[in-house]
């Protein structure tokens, strides 16, 4: 399932996410400028419900106001760079390194806390493509 975002600015197209690059783009502090984000328990969510009572992780119309787009823009940036940067870091470290941060990922519990795993180069590519679109939107309704 993936979801349609479309602008209030006509001049664009519909903006086309993938379910899981949306997922990860809302759970990574971008959804947190429209009141979405992870919950207390692993795979859940938290959510502000608009006017209407639509959740922006659902396909039923959630609107985003054209401040909320813009600033939501600004985040999406922000974590592309971000991402961009920690993927560019693992790519320098030596197979020595790679190995051992693996093999305290298997061997200590939550030495997920300890690393920032690499995210897919679609997401991150994904996350430029959405921040660069939601600037100019002016708001949005996601469908």
């Amino acid at each position: 399932m993936g979801y349609n975002l479309q602008p209030r600015n006509k001049k664009l197209d519909v903006f086309q996410v993938g379910a899981f690059s949306w997922s990860w783009m809302l759970e990574a502090g971008v959804g947190l400028v429209i009141g979405t984000g992870p919950a207390m328990k692993m795979g859940k969510y938290s959510f502000i419900a608009d006017s209407k009572g639509h959740d922006p992780r659902k396909n039923d119309g959630f609107r985003v106001t054209a401040e909320q787009a813009k600033a939501m823009s600004l985040v999406a940036f922000g974590l592309a760079r971000v991402n961009r940067s920690i993927n560019s870091e693992w790519d320098n470290l030596s197979s020595k390194e790679k190995e051992q941060i693996e093999a305290d990922l298997s061997a200590i519990p939550r030495a997920e806390n300890w690393y920032k795993s690499a995210i897919r180069e679609d997401f991150i590519e994904t996350a430029e493509a959405f921040a660069a679109w939601a600037k100019d939107s002016g708001g949005f309704c996601i469908l």
